[in-house]
């Protein structure tokens, strides 16, 4: 579809987990849209998972966060982050929703400290 559009016209929200899982659980299938069509992320879903299971909290896990995050600075690229949560059937449930976000948020702020 991103090839068939105009890039003045046609932005990309990356769900970044989403294209992880759709390839089959595969990074290097992430990392390969990053790079075609990076310049046209305006939005960046977070989330996470740990052996491709949803975590609690957006951690260090299957995607690297920081690796992303720096392809992104280095093409002059800061879009809108979204930080989402999502649990499904592995995902461990040790705390409350709130913290989990709190703990979340502290991580995410740290991976992409330099967009400001």
């Amino acid at each position: 579809m991103m090839v068939g559009t105009d890039p003045a016209y046609v932005t990309l929200c990356l769900d970044a987990h989403w294209v992880y899982r759709g390839a089959g659980n595969s990074a290097v299938a992430l990392f390969d849209v990053l790079k075609l069509y990076g310049r046209r992320i305006t939005e960046l879903h977070l989330r996470q998972s740990n052996e491709n299971i949803w975590t609690e909290t957006f951690e260090d896990g299957d995607i690297n966060y920081r690796r992303l995050a720096k392809h992104l600075l280095n093409i002059d690229v800061l879009p809108h982050i979204v930080l989402e949560q999502a649990v499904e059937k592995g995902t461990p449930k040790t705390m409350k929703t709130v913290e989990a976000f709190r703990r979340s948020s502290i991580y995410a702020r740290r991976v992409f400290a330099e967009f400001g």
